[in-house]
């Protein structure tokens, strides 16, 4: 489990991650784009690896986390 409050992080995964928002929500803007995906309490996200962005959290947020190696589906 992972939790946060109101902040910005710049990430960059290094493996595939399998998310599940528990509590509040993230704007994700991926590197070099000025469009945002949102993702709120109760989606289940997959991050590929080497995938880079910006994490905006607005407030409280916790998420369960995964990481994913080749041939886990």
């Amino acid at each position: 489990m992972w939790k946060t409050g109101k902040c910005k992080l710049p990430w960059d995964w290094q493996v595939d991650q399998l998310v599940y928002i528990e509590e509040g929500e993230v704007r994700v803007v991926p590197e070099g784009s000025k469009q945002f995906m949102q993702f709120v309490a109760g989606d289940l996200v997959r991050y590929p690896k080497w995938f880079e962005a910006d994490l905006w959290f607005n407030g409280s947020y916790q998420e369960r986390y995964s990481f994913r190696a080749y041939g886990d589906d």
